[in-house]
């Protein structure tokens, strides 16, 4: 599942993921992806999508469940989850930190 309210970066996020054996569903808002959530154990969320610190809140969320995530996110991420920036985007680190 990719969360994030930017069209561009969703878009971005499904062509790696695909290009790396993922199947992926995109969502533009935290709200349709909680509802949405059950049956994902894989996550790329935005950290700042919806409001300061939800995307964040949600990843520790997932997190403390068991489930892999990765919050990209132009700011800093909080140590324990796994993190890559969008301002140096590394396409096969999300791929790899996925997996």
């Amino acid at each position: 599942m990719v969360v994030d309210d930017d069209r561009s970066w969703r878009e971005i996020h499904q062509m790696v993921l695909t290009e790396a054996g993922f199947e992926v569903t995109t969502f533009s808002s935290l709200r349709s992806a909680r509802s949405a959530s059950a049956g994902f154990e894989r996550f790329v969320i935005d950290g700042s999508i919806d409001a300061p610190d939800d995307g964040i809140t949600w990843a520790k969320e997932l997190t403390s469940q068991g489930k892999k995530v990765v919050v990209c996110s132009g700011r800093n991420v909080p140590s324990g989850l796994k993190s890559v920036g969008k301002g140096n985007y590394k396409p096969r680190r999300i791929a790899r930190l996925l997996r």
